[in-house]
């Protein structure tokens, strides 16, 4: 699934619309709200296909991120 500008997205139960689509963050603004919610292209979202169906996106591993035997715990 690709974000597309303008594109129909659920995060946290609320729906809402894609603003920009410019790197790993969206801009969403909710149904309801004035200002947009910076989301993660991958987490807590799901896009609406163009049947009116939703995807779940599936969170990529984070590259950068240090396992617990890495950080000593």
């Amino acid at each position: 699934m690709t974000a597309a500008l303008g594109g129909r997205v659920r995060h946290e139960d609320r729906e809402g619309m894609i603003t920009d689509t410019a790197g790993q963050y969206l801009p969403v603004l909710l149904d309801g709200d004035t200002d947009t919610t910076v989301c993660h292209a991958t987490a807590s979202l799901a896009y609406q296909r163009p049947n009116g169906t939703w995807v779940e996106a599936t969170p990529l591993p984070d590259p950068y991120a240090r396992t617990a035997d890495e950080a000593g715990q």
